[in-house]
């Protein structure tokens, strides 16, 4: 369903399991199950997503072993397994590292942080990379087509990413406090750190999925022994030097790998990088200015104040430049708008 970019399909299996575990797990919590229920609602959400899954796609398991087609697959899904494996064991990292060296409530706080950042990711970054794999698959041969499909996701991801993170930025205090409540003050400030983060995830997965499109699990492998070198590298800096300055290790060492993975990727494709970094910095600089500008206190105001300046200077200089991403993101929701209303009269 993935390769032939059948999205639909995909998305409402992910809604239909989403909501009925949702379901069972409120269901179970409010009948005094604690933990279990959140337990349930992962076994039954992927219990209901597995079997829509195979009605979606006329699939259905057989009981049978073939040497012959796992070798077919070997060369490219060893690198492959092995480095989701190897992500299983990286992905908590922080999070142990936190709970081994500082108390329970630091990593509560930190971890708050980081789930409520992640959403971003979630309605961002991954539904994009949904498409990018199947997408870059089906052209690797075409190197200008590459170059153009390339710029363009990175392009509309980025504005889209900018904008989420700086409502989240500058709307901090009052996201945090009015769905945990006065308790979760203290996670602002790493929900704040992290939220940069945000912005590097798309950078990053773009390069990688675009690169496993191509079929380069070897070098997508790579990259991620040296990503994790980066989160390694992170522990060292808070154990010495306190939790903020691991959360921004965190943030500085996801930068980093983006560098990393983008001149990997010019070399492997000689695109011409400035023509990606045009249209992506104006949104990026918009954001990092203002926030910079926060971090200066010049004015003691409530942080809240700077969001509606940050919202009309992004749009209103993308507007003015013409810039690439926007006009796409414009250009989509256009088209949304127009599905939407003739749905509506139909």
């Amino acid at each position: 369903l993935t390769k032939e970019l059948n999205i639909k399909a995909l998305t409402l299996r992910d809604i239909a399991s989403s909501i009925v575990g949702g379901l069972v797990g409120l269901y179970m919590a409010y009948n005094g199950y604690g933990v279990w229920s959140l337990v349930w609602q992962q076994i039954i959400a992927a219990s209901i997503g597995t079997i829509l899954l195979w009605i979606g796609s006329n699939f259905v398991p057989m009981f049978a072993f073939s040497w012959s087609e796992l070798k077919g697959l070997l060369a490219f899904s060893y690198y492959v397994f092995i480095d989701t494996l190897m992500q299983q064991v990286f992905i908590k990292l922080d999070t142990v590292f936190v709970g081994k060296v500082f108390s329970p409530a630091i990593l509560g706080l930190y971890n708050r942080a980081s789930s409520l950042g992640n959403l971003v990711n979630e309605f961002s970054t991954k539904s994009l990379m949904k498409i990018v794999f199947p997408v870059f698959s089906k052209i690797q041969n075409d190197k200008e087509r590459i170059t153009e499909v390339f710029v363009k996701f990175m392009c509309f991801i980025i504005v889209v990413t900018t904008t989420l993170v700086g409502i989240m930025f500058f709307a901090s205090e009052t996201i945090i406090i009015g769905l945990l409540g006065e308790k979760w003050r203290q996670s602002i400030v790493f929900f704040q750190i992290l939220a940069f983060s945000t912005i590097s995830l798309p950078l990053r997965a773009i390069v990688f999925k675009a690169i496993l499109g191509l079929g380069h699990s070897k070098l997508k492998f790579r990259l991620s022994l040296i990503n994790n070198f980066f989160k390694i590298a992170s522990i060292p800096l808070g154990y010495f030097f306190g939790i903020e300055a691991f959360a921004w290790s965190v943030v500085i060492g996801r930068f980093l790998i983006v560098i990393v993975s983008w001149l990997a990727f010019n070399k492997l494709m000689q695109i011409n990088l400035f023509e990606v970094l045009k249209p992506i910095a104006l949104p990026i600089a918009v954001l990092f200015g203002w926030c910079a500008f926060y971090y200066m206190d010049f004015v003691d105001v409530n942080m809240l104040i700077y969001l509606p300046f940050f919202l009309l200077s992004h749009f209103l200089l993308m507007q003015l430049t013409q810039n690439y991403g926007f006009q796409l993101v414009k250009i989509e929701a256009q088209n949304a708008k127009v599905k939407l209303l003739s749905k509506i009269r139909k």
